[in-house]
């Protein structure tokens, strides 16, 4: 049997009979390129569709260099950089300052993915694996949480349930 890397760049599994009903795992990756390599991201992309990788966050602290925080009972500090938190004193990464947002500028600036492709893995494809039919996506019916950006994709809206609850150029009630 392959290891779980090679089941999680499969797209489709061979014809074969000891993966008879077996579906390709969806792929979940953090897109903070700290903890998974650039290369690993694109080499994940380009063996598998979109619609069947999932990027999340563990963003466990607000990105402050050098500054110390206390998460699951652990003593933490930010990394220089701002991105990465570690266990205080070492170089053991314990989760991210980067958010969703963060991410999305990491697959469209750095890894190459589309705007659609990269929307569609932080939206669209967590809500289907999690079976949420109203989120994830533009459409009738939905709930209608969506972000507007502008071209260098900084935030500059949000709406939640079709309410605008941040703007960058105005008060909001």
């Amino acid at each position: 049997m392959p290891s779980l890397v090679n089941f999680g760049i499969a797209e489709k599994f061979p014809n074969l009979p000891e993966y008879k009903g077996l579906l390709p795992p969806t792929v979940e990756l953090i897109g903070d390129l700290a903890h998974v390599h650039p290369l690993t991201i694109q080499s994940t992309l380009a063996s598998r569709s979109c619609r069947n990788v999932a990027f999340i966050s563990d963003a466990i602290s607000a990105p402050l260099p050098g500054s110390k925080t206390a998460y699951a009972g652990r003593q933490l500090h930010v990394g220089e950089d701002g991105t990465t938190v570690k266990l205080l004193g070492t170089d053991t990464l314990a989760g991210s300052c980067a958010t969703l947002l963060t991410t999305f500028k990491n697959l469209v600036s750095v890894i190459g993915a589309s705007e659609e492709d990269a929307s569609t893995m932080l939206s669209t494809t967590p809500a289907r694996i999690v079976g949420l039919d109203d989120i994830g996506r533009i459409q009738k019916g939905c709930r209608a949480d969506f972000v507007l950006l502008n071209d260098n994709y900084d935030l500059q809206y949000t709406v939640i349930g079709g309410k605008a609850a941040f703007s960058r150029r105005e008060q909001l009630p």
